[in-house]
Order: structure tokens, then C-alpha cells, then sequence
């Protein structure tokens, strides 16, 4: 997969696991990535640093996403940050 500078993602519960791996590997095919946790903040700060480390912005995002109006306000910020969501 060829670099997509420009190009915005947000990956809900990127802090660990399966969410971890996607921001590294966006983060490395040249996505700037808003990065969705619930309550894991050290763990968010430290993929956010990564991804930070293979050339993307990023986004700290702490929302329930099970709440409407949270995620509203969420994408608003993203909006905010980014100009656009890919």
C-alpha cells in the first residue's frame, strides 16, 4: 500500500488490542489518526506517541461511544482538528 498524507481516520478503542494495531499500521501508511478511548489514557498516550514517532497527528479522543451526544461532540473535535474524517 503506497503513503496517504492527507488522508484522516479514527479508530474507536485504539488505546489496545486490535484498535493499537490499527493506529500504528494508518499511522504508518501516512494516515493521520483520532484516536478513540474509554478509559485507558496511559495506554492511549503511549499508541498516540507512537503514531506521533511514524509521522501522524493525532487526536486524543476519551468518549463512551454509546452515548450519542458524546460522540457528536467527538466528531466535532475531529472536525475541529481535521478539517474532515476519511
Amino acid at each position: 500500500m503506497g503513503r496517504l498524507e492527507g488522508q484522516v481516520a479514527l479508530v474507536t478503542g485504539g488505546a489496545t488490542g486490535i484498535g493499537r494495531s490499527a493506529v500504528l499500521a494508518l499511522a504508518a501508511a501516512g494516515y493521520d489518526v483520532a484516536i478513540n478511548y474509554g478509559s485507558s489514557a496511559q495506554a492511549a498516550e503511549a499508541v498516540a506517541a507512537e503514531a506521533r514517532d511514524l509521522g501522524a497527528q493525532t487526536l486524543l479522543l476519551q468518549c463512551d461511544v454509546s452515548d450519542d451526544a458524546a460522540v457528536r461532540q467527538m466528531m466535532a473535535r475531529i472536525e475541529a482538528a481535521f478539517d474532515h474524517l476519511d
